[in-house]
């Protein structure tokens, strides 16, 4: 996917659709490794939208026992919940925090 500034014609390309935060300053991607490219750059990066080109503030590769991750939402403007699909095609809940040591991406806890 092909992200163009439409007031300068800058260009980012992204792996996956960009996901606003609320707030508009931030927005997530998820790489797909499923029925996409097969190592991706990254499998969750967020980015910057503070500058004519977005920054990446963050990314993460695939571990050893996820296959893929899926965007689930924005819950407030500093963290995203994520869908983990595991090597052996059970999912988890993850989610991805961005507090005091930067974004840091965790297993979520249920209740």
């Amino acid at each position: 996917m092909l992200l163009v500034n439409r007031q300068n014609g800058k260009e980012t390309e992204l792996l996956g659709w960009p996901i606003l935060s609320p707030n508009k300053k931030r927005f997530v991607v998820t790489a797909s490794s499923v029925g996409g490219e097969c190592n991706p750059a990254y499998a969750v990066a967020v980015f910057s939208l503070t500058n004519d080109l977005p920054q990446l503030e963050w990314q993460s590769g695939l571990t050893a026992d996820v296959a893929d991750y899926d965007y689930d939402g924005w819950d407030g403007d500093n963290r995203v919940l994520l869908t983990e699909t595991l090597l052996d095609g059970k999912d988890r809940s993850a989610e991805l925090t961005l507090n005091a040591q930067g974004w840091q991406l965790t297993e979520r806890r249920t209740n």
